[in-house]
């Protein structure tokens, strides 16, 4: 959201407005032009255009790398409070890093930006999305204890009735929305 307004500077005769919903919007019915959805990139009616896959990893506050209980290796997650949302992906990334015994339970959340906050403010270790937690983890308000990264399974996608990426607004959005993700997700 931050970035946004670089969007708004460079076409304010643009009619921007925003919205979010976990329940899949009629883009036709309420006039939206182009929309956001993480998914399999099925829609029917609708034209998909891959933004980006994303990858599940262990992310935390600074404080959690601190002490005689830092966090090393993952089998130091055991006694520690693992933040969850609805699509809980903790048993697949704790199999992956060889701690399947270990049980995924913790406090859920109703959506990622929470579950981030929850990280951020030190309540816990999270499972991270790579593109929601780039600019916390290049700001230094999230680290990676580990390098163990699992695909998500599903991406980002920019959704839009097939005509609609042919108008100028779409294109531009669309053209700016990707530039945005390759600095965000690109190192360093």
């Amino acid at each position: 959201m931050p970035r946004l307004v670089d969007f708004l500077d460079r076409h304010p005769d643009y009619d921007v407005r925003l919205g979010t919903s976990n329940v899949i919007a009629d883009l036709e019915r309420q006039d939206i032009d182009v929309a956001l959805r993480y998914g399999s990139g099925q829609w029917p009616g609708l034209k998909s255009k891959l933004l980006t896959a994303t990858e599940l990893f262990p992310v935390c506050s600074p404080s959690f790398m601190k002490g005689a209980r830092a966090l090393r290796i993952p089998a130091d997650l055991r006694p520690r409070t693992l933040l969850r949302i609805a699509s809980d992906d903790w048993p697949r990334w704790l199999a992956a890093a060889g701690l399947a015994e270990r049980s995924a339970e913790g406090p859920q959340f109703s959506d990622i930006g929470l579950l981030t906050q929850a990280a951020v403010a030190g309540q816990g270790i999270a499972l991270g999305q790579s593109v929601i937690v780039a600019d916390d983890l290049a700001a230094g308000r999230l680290i990676e204890p580990f390098r163990l990264r699992i695909p998500c399974g599903m991406a980002y996608y920019l959704v839009a009735l097939p005509e609609a990426f042919r108008r100028a607004p779409v294109v531009a959005f669309e053209r700016w929305l990707r530039h945005e993700l390759q600095r965000s997700l690109s190192p360093g």
